[in-house]
Formats: C-alpha cells, structure tokens, sequence
C-alpha cells in the first residue's frame, strides 16, 4: 500500500471489481517487463490468471503489448 501510492481504500476497490469480474485480461507493456523484478512481474500476474482460471477463456488471459510504434522511445508518435 505504502509504496503503491494509492489508498487502502482504492487498493480494496480495485481488488473487489476484479474478483467480480467474469473475464479479466491483464494488459502490460515494457514498464513491467523490464522492471528489475519483470520476470518476478510476469510469472505472478500469470499465476493469478492460472488460478482465477482465465487462462484460455475467451475475453481472459495475459496480454503483452510489444511492438508498438514508440516502444524504443524516440517519441515518434504525436
């Protein structure tokens, strides 16, 4: 909580609407890959999709964005 930033109180609310959900994807990019920790990163949110059983459900899963026009960040887009 401390490090986050956030409040208990938005920590908790981001946690109730994800246990409600049906289908969640968890969308990431390079910020978490190639934090110190981005293998540690990658691995927990698939054990978390593994065991809400999103992983090959349609509408669910893991989703590594890669590859998009600025991703060397020469600020070539806009």
């Amino acid at each position: 909580e401390r490090r986050s930033g956030l409040t208990r109180e938005d920590l908790e609310y981001a946690a109730k609407a994800y246990m409600k959900s049906e289908r969640a994807i968890f969308v990431y990019g390079m910020g978490i890959t190639q934090h110190f920790r981005g293998a540690n990163n990658v691995q927990q949110m698939a054990n978390l999709a593994l065991l809400r059983g999103s992983i090959g459900r349609e509408g669910a899963g893991l989703c590594p964005v890669r590859g998009h026009s600025n991703v060397q960040g020469d600020r070539t887009v806009g």
